[in-house]
């Protein structure tokens, strides 16, 4: 969360933060996502608030107490996703603890460590204890307390149990029995060692695969699916439920059964589908992406088929997949069962699976229908495509190679999608309370699934109008989903979001003034959109509300940077690193950057040097150190440098497209060339936009070689990603002249005026001057030649 790592909460707002009380008269609590359970003694009650953005939990046997800060004895149990970029992802549960304990005294100063941290299990996971004594901000009287954490899925579990000092010793057994019966981590759908034969697992789910037919007037298609759930839920593809011409889905569903069932066949209702396809799959590759949707028929008496999440998954594992292929050309409905192996994980640029690829055969008809893995008894995705003998790649090169394999869309797409229904076994439309809520929305945003996340802290503000918690969160869920859209080219869509995120900082602001996250976060977004001086103002409110907050210190850092004001930036930072210590390399990484904006090129060395030795594996922190020898022209050096970077980070660009530029500057054009054109297919791979320089390198190395179409087509390729800019302007006059100096002035003209368009669209002060140059109306033939003999990319002649 925003203070550093570890640091206890308190304060204003978390005094103000709406609780509620809880009974639990069988002593049991099961969390809402799944998460964790806990077993305490019959009769005790939970508390629950908010503090610091997240759902604080607190079991306690004292059923007379109301306020948190009121309990005496009991459980406080915490569940934190890792500041990103933190070390802790990384860090053992000993080392966590041991980094978090100077962050934890100079919050509670009169909490004293007793002895060492221990290795301890604890809810069935791996982790570490440290007992504490002393009193507490809020008491008045010695306390004992042990500090239990781990780790699991990214999510970090700390529990405190706490006592006053005098009675401590007759709660000790009690609370190891709660650690001892109590489970962290998340329960799975189906896991391994639940090993099961094809024919046994074709009998106990035949009635939960199902052929499913949509249309549209006389548009028809058809698939197949499956229920997950008693209440009638079936997954299905995207592309089996959508109407491509009409660009949405279809209007009727109807769901069949193996004829052998004799069941009557059910109409489906539409409750959302998700496409998108992988950076790759768009360059050209095999690897697909999300495409998923979620039907509901009635509620009846189905076996419902269980997920297995990719992190059971093994190479190699048996898998059957079922399904109605070729349903058209048979006669009736009878369920097809092909087996196989899995063959391949398909992972993108960022080392994320986006498919599996099996050789268990499939057909049209297949899309949608269950592929099992034998080695759980549960499914690891959806049937979703192959290739026919002739297809082509999206590069237009031959996919008879991929013929006999065939591709999965995993069912972590599924319940990342739709959480609510594959993942944790609720309604779609369920209506819960307003803390599982709120942690709903934040697990979800956590888990990247932010179109669901928004959903849920859409609820959690309906639910409480006014809660700043709840303002901020949707907050956050907009504006991650915004990146999501701007990612995928959405720009409108993006542009949109990002207004309605900030609109959301602000009502949090107006619910109470002080709230550093919407301070905080209000500052970093309007950063974003380069509104500086706006980012400032919040960001110096921030820091004189919460001057211990690292978040504060470093957003105010940014904005001074972006502001040019380094010396306010530096004295930021220095604050910053004092707060969060060795768990972030943050603010070594700015200093490193500022520090090398001012041609302080040892001293920003030193800062990368040490954001490396905090996190070895960051890879901005490695890059920094490179780019000292850049700095220095030290190419060579840079080279050696860069390519270690690249043997550790085989699959990052970053790395290849500076040694490029390095040899580019050796003048070694060819390899130069040749490591530019590696880098902007990983790139591609991808899904990221090359930083804003990396065409215009290009360019110039095209120019070095004397090869002008190539030099043109780099800088279309600029505009395709940047197009928007002030700097497009220039690049299109770049263009424009180009092209005059071959005496090709249709295609000048395009330029010039894109350039005068774009100019008075962005409200440049600077006038385009078009003087020099002979415009031609219509140009519609340079458009043709751009695209087909220069081979422009569309969008930018579009």
């Amino acid at each position: 969360e925003g203070r550093a790592p570890g640091e206890a909460g308190g304060g204003r707002e978390a005094r103000k933060s709406p609780l509620l009380k809880t009974p639990l008269p069988a002593g049991t609590f099961h969390h809402v996502g799944r998460r964790f359970t806990v077993r305490c003694p019959k009769g005790w009650v939970l508390l629950r608030d908010i503090q610091e953005g997240s759902v604080r939990y607190v079991f306690t046997p004292e059923t007379n107490k109301e306020r948190v800060e009121d309990v005496e004895v009991g459980l406080t149990l915490t569940l934190a996703a890792p500041p990103k970029g933190s070390v802790w992802g990384e860090e053992s549960p000993e080392g966590i603890l041991k980094k978090m304990l100077p962050l934890f005294r100079m919050a509670e100063p009169d909490m004293t460590p007793l002895g060492g941290i221990s290795k301890e299990e604890g809810g069935g996971l791996e982790g570490a204890s440290q007992l504490l004594e002393g009193i507490p901000k809020d008491k008045f009287v010695p306390y004992s307390a042990k500090v239990f954490l781990a780790k699991k899925e990214g999510l970090v579990y700390m529990l405190a149990f706490m006592a006053p000092k005098d009675g401590y010793s007759q709660w000790d057994k009690t609370f190891t029995r709660i650690l001892k019966d109590s489970r962290l981590g998340r329960t799975h759908h189906a896991g391994r060692g639940k090993r099961v034969e094809a024919a046994a697992l074709a009998e106990r789910y035949k009635g939960s695969v199902v052929y499913i037919e949509a249309g549209t007037g006389m548009d028809r298609g058809q698939g197949s699916g499956l229920i997950i759930s008693k209440d009638g839920y079936i997954l299905t593809n995207w592309h089996v439920i959508w109407n491509s011409d009409a660009g949405k889905p279809h209007e009727d569903f109807t769901v069949r059964w193996d004829d052998s069932l004799k069941r009557p066949d059910a109409k489906a209702v539409y409750i959302g589908s998700y496409q998108k396809l992988s950076g790759e799959t768009l360059a050209g590759g095999a690897i697909g992406g999300t495409d998923v949707a979620l039907l509901k028929i009635p509620p009846g008496d189905y076996k419902p088929i269980p997920l297995t999440p990719l992190s059971q998954v093994k190479l190699g594992d048996p898998v059957v997949a079922l399904g109605f292929p070729v349903s058209y050309d048979v006669a009736g409905l009878s369920l097809f069962l092909t087996k196989g192996v899995v063959v391949r994980f398909n992972r993108n640029f960022l080392g994320k699976i986006e498919s599996l690829t099996t050789d268990a055969k499939i057909t049209h008809g297949n899309s949608g229908g269950p592929c099992f893995d034998l080695e759980t008894g549960g499914v690891i995705g959806l049937n979703t495509w192959g290739y026919d003998i002739g297809t082509r790649t999206a590069t237009g090169a031959s996919a008879n190679n991929f013929v006999g394999y065939y591709f999965v869309c995993p069912s972590d797409a599924a319940m990342a999608r739709f959480p609510l229904v594959a993942d944790l076994g609720l309604p779609h439309d369920v209506k819960l309370e307003f803390f599982p809520t709120f942690e709903l929305a934040s697990l979800f945003l956590f888990q990247e699934a932010y179109q669901a996340a928004l959903e849920e802290a859409d609820k959690a503000v309906e639910l409480r109008p006014r809660s700043p918690h709840a303002l901020v969160l949707r907050g956050y869920c907009r504006e991650a989903l915004a990146f999501e859209k701007l990612a995928e080219k959405k720009v409108e869509e993006a542009f949109r979001l990002a207004r309605l995120a900030e609109a959301s900082f602000e009502r949090a602001m107006i619910a109470d003034p002080g709230n550093p996250e919407a301070l905080v976060a209000r500052a970093a977004l309007l950063l974003e959109l380069g509104r500086k001086e706006e980012a400032a103002k919040f960001a110096a409110q921030a820091v004189k509300a919460h001057p211990r907050r690292w978040d504060a210190l470093m957003v105010s850092a940014r904005a001074a940077f972006a502001r040019e004001k380094y010396g306010e930036a530096i004295g930021f930072l220095d604050r910053a690193k004092k707060i969060s210590r060795d768990i972030l390399p943050d603010p070594y990484i700015l200093a490193g950057e500022i520090a090398y904006s001012r041609g302080w090129f040892e001293e920003g060395k030193k800062e990368f040097e040490e954001a490396a030795r905090i996190q070895p594996a960051n890879l901005a922190a490695r890059m920094g150190i490179a780019r000292f020898h850049i700095e220095k022209k030290a190419w060579d050096d840079a080279l050696a440098e860069l390519r270690k970077i690249k043997g550790e980070f085989p699959s990052r660009p970053e790395p290849v497209h500076r040694i490029g530029y390095c040899l580019m500057q050796k003048k070694e054009t060819d390899q130069a060339l040749n490591r530019y054109m590696d880098a902007e297919s990983m790139f591609k791979k991808g899904g990221i936009s090359p930083p804003m320089d990396f065409f215009l390198e290009m360019a110039r190395v095209f120019k070095m070689k004397g090869y002008l179409q190539g030099e043109l087509n780099s800088l279309a390729k600029f505009l395709l990603h940047y197009g928007r800019t002030p700097q497009a302007v220039g690049i299109h006059m770049k263009l424009a002249s180009l092209y005059r100096d071959k005496n090709l002035h249709r295609m000048g003209t395009f330029h010039v005026r894109r350039a005068v368009a774009l100019a008075k669209e962005l409200k440049l002060k600077e006038k385009v001057e078009t003087k020099e140059y002979q415009l031609f109306d219509p140009p519609l033939k340079a458009i043709v030649l751009l695209l087909r003999e220069i081979h422009y990319p569309p969008p930018v002649v579009a």
